[in-house]
Parts: C-alpha cells; sequence; structure tokens
C-alpha cells in the first residue's frame, strides 16, 4: 500500500476473482472502497458550519419561538457539533443535531444566536426524503 503525498490517492494491491477471464493479470482495476459508517451521522452543507470563539465547530439551527403570537417566527440557536470528517463538500456530523431540525444554511452571518426570523410557515415530513431547498428569503422578525 502507498500514499501520493501530492494528491492523497492511496495505491492498494490485492487480488480479484476473474470469472470468465474478463480481467487478465497486470490490468488495473478502479474501485471505490467504504472506509467506515458513521451511525446517526447528519449530512450537512460544509459552509453551514461555522466556528465559535474557542475555534470549536457550530451550526445555526431555527427553534419555534416560545413567545411569538404569529406562526412562522423561529428563534436563532448556535449548537455546538462535532464532525466526523470532510466528504465531497458536506459534512457528516457525529453529534449535536438531530434528524428534522431546522439548520440555517444561508444568511448566517446576518443572525445572531436568540434573534426571531421569519420562516416557513408549514413544516416538511423529515420521513419522506425530499432534498429541502434553502430557504433564502429569511428575515429578522419586525
Amino acid at each position: 500500500m502507498g500514499v501520493a503525498e501530492g494528491t492523497g490517492a492511496v495505491t492498494v494491491r490485492g487480488g480479484l476473482d476473474r470469472p470468465g477471464g474478463v480481467l487478465v493479470r497486470g490490468m488495473y482495476v478502479r474501485a471505490e472502497l467504504v472506509e467506515g459508517v458513521v451511525s446517526g451521522a447528519v449530512l450537512v452543507p460544509q459552509r453551514s458550519v461555522t466556528r465559535d470563539l474557542r475555534n470549536r465547530p457550530q451550526v445555526l439551527v431555527l427553534t419555534s419561538a416560545q413567545d411569538a403570537d404569529a406562526p412562522g417566527l423561529y428563534e436563532v440557536a448556535a449548537r455546538s457539533v462535532r464532525i466526523a470528517r470532510d466528504h465531497a463538500g458536506r459534512w457528516p456530523l457525529a453529534e449535536g443535531l438531530g434528524a428534522g431540525e431546522l439548520l440555517l444554511v444561508d444568511g448566517i452571518q446576518k443572525v445572531r444566536p436568540g434573534q426571531l426570523v421569519a420562516g416557513p410557515t408549514s413544516e416538511t415530513d423529515p420521513a419522506s426524503g425530499a432534498d429541502l431547498a434553502p430557504w433564502p428569503n429569511f428575515r429578522a422578525a419586525p
């Protein structure tokens, strides 16, 4: 096994069955290997993770505002998270964020924890598996 320092590519030598003689001796095979599985991890966009004053990773989540009279108001809260590793521009979080929670991705530089923001008035079922589009129209509550 060898690792190229410039690219980080790993070269591994192994043996494969050759049914029907499709592969001949000396041929190269490109394979994608699973390193491991992080159970219970949530995959988030890398841009949604910021750092606190002690350089620990955190995300901003939206929770229902307790004292708000109007529907569709959310309170911004900072949540400490633990990043498992980088995965194609997205980070699997091992701790700190659960499935179905509202994660603030865009505009995180415009809000602060404790601030009320207006957002969508209906919630999406997290079990549906639908890819949620970001809500670009979050704004500060009046």
